[in-house]
């Protein structure tokens, strides 16, 4: 007979003041921003690396690429321990690794030890998403989620221009090498507070024995790829991927080529843009609770037209560029652009929560850094500087920030076809 179940009522939900709640998702924030700055702070010292190391744009473009590779390979196996086991553990555990790996990074002697180590920052940033994910959805109700889900995603432009604008004055200073010490450090600390935020018990109820049992992986995937909505949610948001890694990674050497910057210049440029755009994300979760009041599909409607507008913006930024080349009418664009796109994803991170249950929340969301990485982000910095070697960097820009911008379009609408039947099914699986 196939597995039946339901959540169970007590334990798969945390109820927290509200003080207490702001005060450990304040922490879980401050983790995801050090992550994007030690995640970003290979980018700021990209043009150093390229004439170090004697690299191509392609090689210069696998080293920041090359972290997907890891967090696809490990994303499933590491939300099923935070699923199964314990998020705030698989966190702390999590936030060390990538830490510890960050500093070697700064010891890489050539190309292949520097790669090593890139792929070790990615595996300790495998788990720590979805478990983050999981809690914040365990601690706040679903009428705001989307809210908190964009002030979540307000650490990516805030830690990667904190972690170029660090990276960038740093090896300015004190070279290249430095800046990686410098970015693990308070990684370990947060890693020992993590240890101790608030869980909860991952259970679900056998609805034939009417017992409390631990859920079933093959149950639980089997509900995740049986759920067209879901699928589609995890193809849109590696189609917007597309562009923000590759905007992450080349950004600063656009501006290096483009305007004949330094890359302390350039590092600066980027995390005043970093700063600018922030609100994008709070802006698009809220957009998406809105809409949600209009429509179940509202958090969908709240992706595609951020994902339209960046790519309008994005484009107008970089034609400026090849014309006139002129900087603050590039600087003004680039900035709308980034705004709308990183409103693009709290609202698919939101559709990933709304669909799947209390028992399984970190596991849906594991999925969206695997198809993110595997698909797209590991060889989108790398395809595009394949594309700039042959066409030169604004061009390539403009080609991949309208691929990403379509695939997410077609994606989002097909989801969209099949919401009011998967949420029905989640509706039926919550029912206790």
């Amino acid at each position: 007979m196939s597995e039946q179940f339901k959540i169970s009522n007590g334990p798969a939900k945390l109820e927290l003041p509200l003080w207490k709640a702001n005060l450990w998702f304040a922490v879980v924030w401050l983790m995801m921003m050090l992550d994007i700055a030690d995640r970003s702070a290979v980018n700021a010292v990209l043009p150093v690396l390229k004439k170090t190391f004697s690299l191509s744009d392609a090689q210069v473009g696998l080293v920041s690429g090359i972290i997907g590779l890891s967090i696809a390979l490990l994303a499933i196996p590491v939300a099923t321990l935070v699923d199964r086991w314990s998020r705030r553990k698989m966190v702390s555990i999590m936030v060390f690794i990538w830490s510890l790996a960050t500093y070697f990074t700064g010891q890489a002697k050539g190309y292949v030890t520097l790669l090593v180590a890139r792929l070790g920052v990615g595996t300790g940033e495998a788990g720590y998403n979805s478990a983050a994910y999981a809690l914040m959805s365990a601690w706040y109700p679903k009428r705001i989620r989307g809210t908190m889900n964009g002030i979540f995603q307000t650490a990516i432009p805030l830690g990667s221009a904190l972690g170029i604008m660090a990276a960038g004055a740093i090896a300015y200073k004190y070279g290249w090498r430095a800046c990686f010490g410098v970015l693990a450090v308070p990684g370990v600390f947060l890693a020992i507070l993590a240890w101790f935020m608030p869980d909860y018990k991952t259970v679900k109820e056998d609805v034939d024995a009417k017992r409390t049992t631990t859920p079933s992986i093959v149950a639980t995937l089997k509900y995740i790829l049986t759920s067209p909505s879901l699928l589609c949610v995890y193809l849109a948001s590696a189609s917007a991927m597309i562009a923000l890694q590759t905007f992450g990674t080349w950004g600063p050497m656009f501006y290096v080529r483009t305007f004949g910057m330094n890359i302390k210049e350039a590092a600066y440029i980027i995390g005043i843009i970093g700063l600018l755009t922030f609100p994008g994300s709070i802006f698009g979760g809220w957009l998406g609770d809105m809409f949600l009041k209009k429509s179940k599909k509202g958090r969908l409607m709240s992706a595609a037209l951020n994902g339209t507008l960046f790519g309008i913006f994005s484009t107008i930024s970089l034609l400026v560029a090849m014309q006139s080349k002129n900087f603050n009418a590039v600087v003004v664009f680039w900035c709308l652009g980034g705004f709308f796109l990183g409103g693009v994803f709290p609202a698919l991170y939101g559709v990933t929560q709304d669909l799947s249950a209390s028992f399984f929340r970190a596991m849906a969301f594991a999925f969206i850094p695997l198809c993110n990485q595997l698909l797209t982000g590991f060889w989108a910095p790398a395809f595009t500087g394949a594309v700039s070697d042959k066409f030169g960097l604004t061009s390539a820009l403009i080609v991949v920030s309208w691929v990403a911008v379509v695939l997410m379009l077609i994606f989002a609408y097909i989801s969209s076809r099949f919401y009011d039947r998967d949420d029905k099914r989640i509706a039926e699986l919550e029912t206790p």
